[in-house]
């Protein structure tokens, strides 16, 4: 599971394209390599991708995360 925290609107813009891509993982991959970088993306305009990020921008507020990059995992068997 991926946990996008965006702190600029060119990182939300990247996160926005990356959830509304028919392949999150090449588009995640893409982004990642700088292929992304000074590119005009396409505007996302699926209310459940904005819905995504608010939640996950709120309760990073909530868990109070200030930074990237930051990993969160669940052990096996927790």
């Amino acid at each position: 599971m991926l946990f996008f925290f965006p702190l600029s609107k060119e990182s939300a813009d990247k996160t926005k394209y990356i959830l509304c891509s028919k392949d999150v993982a090449k588009a995640y991959d893409d982004a990642l390599s700088g292929k992304l970088d000074n590119t005009q993306l396409t505007a996302c305009t699926d209310k459940k991708v904005d819905e995504t990020v608010k939640a996950h921008m709120k309760f990073a507020s909530q868990i109070g995360l200030r930074g990237n990059t930051i990993i969160l995992y669940q052990r096996p068997g927790s």
